[in-house]
């Protein structure tokens, strides 16, 4: 068995009482790059997208998250094949829904899940959980849905929210159909 060793660095304080990770720059997960924004930070991104540019910018959300959705459902892809999944069910169950919720952006379950069709409930959505509207709110995450399932098993869906935490439900509630 080959040793491994580890080379250790402190962390010195920056000024007295504040020690802040300077030497773990940039920060990754296996080989992607990640960053950590604060919910001060993603709140204001995500409100001022919608309060400039209205439903465009909810347009924008879904077109952005939907991009996302096709990058990780890549990952996701990669990552399943190293541990021996095929099905994208398995894939998107797996994998998908708990990277979605190690990424921060709430806990995903797919209630149901087929091919075809799937319920997909978000409980601590990031998106909604300080929105607050009189219709379904998650334009960001609906897009990841979409992108991710796209992506897993190459076809289009209409993913469509008839319940969201930012109109006072206890969860956001996704209706997935292949088109």
């Amino acid at each position: 068995m080959e040793a491994v060793s580890k080379i250790l660095e402190v962390i010195k304080p920056v000024t007295e009482g504040f020690i802040v990770d300077t030497i773990s720059a940039p920060i990754v997960a296996g080989k992607n790059r990640v960053i950590i924004l604060r919910d001060q930070g993603y709140r204001q991104l995500l409100t001022e997208i919608r309060r400039l540019f209205g439903t465009g910018g909810e347009a924008l959300l879904y077109h952005v998250g939907f991009n996302m959705g096709i990058g990780y459902a890549k990952l996701h892809k990669d990552l399943a094949d190293k541990v021996g999944i095929k099905d994208p069910v398995d894939i998107y169950q797996k994998i998908s829904c708990k990277m979605f919720q190690w990424a921060g952006f709430g806990r995903k379950e797919a209630v149901e899940i087929t091919p075809n069709h799937a319920i997909i409930h978000i409980y601590d959505s990031f998106e909604c959980e300080n929105g607050s509207s009189v219709r379904p709110y998650s334009q960001l995450v609906r897009g990841l849905i979409a992108g991710t399932l796209a992506g897993l098993f190459n076809r289009s869906f209409n993913v469509t929210e008839d319940l969201c935490a930012a109109k006072g439900d206890s969860l956001c509630r996704f209706k997935v159909i292949s088109r």
